[in-house]
């Protein structure tokens, strides 16, 4: 499995050792990593998905290519976490979801990763779209999705849902 490198980032594929350590033992974690381990992460959210991501990856493990840790590379520290919240459905669609440590907001971390990681789907077999969602308050997540190339679509209800199709 090989990382995403932009010209700031790593995006390293989440193995099922690194989920199992995220969920069970920081300090295995650290050690796990090939990079610093920021104290802010994994964020709530995050932490949820886990079990969910542990479970898919035992069952498959090439969905370790579909979620990623984000990397700053100048610090090589982790600052977040970016993926698929799937594999590719029948139809060629995936969801795309990211989260940035707080001390990293504000630097376009989330819009590099996502164009990278968005870039590498299309050229997966089989994949033809890409959405995300958003509360329509969520003036940061906007910028993100549009500053990726992302159309937004009717929303429903407070989400905001956008797109993007391969080329």
């Amino acid at each position: 499995m090989r990382p995403i490198t932009t010209p700031r980032l790593t995006l390293l594929p989440l193995t099922l050792p690194i989920v199992e350590a995220a969920m069970t033992d920081r300090a295995a974690l650290a050690q796990t990593l090939p990079i610093y381990l920021h104290d802010g992460w994994p964020g709530p959210d995050f932490k949820d998905i886990l079990p969910f991501i542990a479970e898919t990856v035992r069952a498959n493990p090439s969905y370790s290519e579909w979620v990623r840790l984000i990397a700053h590379r100048a610090d090589n520290l982790t600052i977040g976490s970016i993926g698929f919240k799937e594999p590719p459905n029948p139809t060629g669609t995936i969801e795309i979801g990211y989260d940035i440590v707080p001390e990293y907001w504000g630097r376009g971390y989330a819009t590099e990763a996502a164009r990278a990681l968005i870039e590498w789907a299309f050229t997966q077999p089989g994949v033809k779209r890409v959405t995300a969602e958003c509360l329509s308050d969520n003036a940061a997540s906007i910028r993100v999705l549009e500053k990726a190339g992302m159309r937004q679509l009717a929303p429903e209800g407070d989400m905001l849902k956008w797109e993007m199709l391969r080329v």
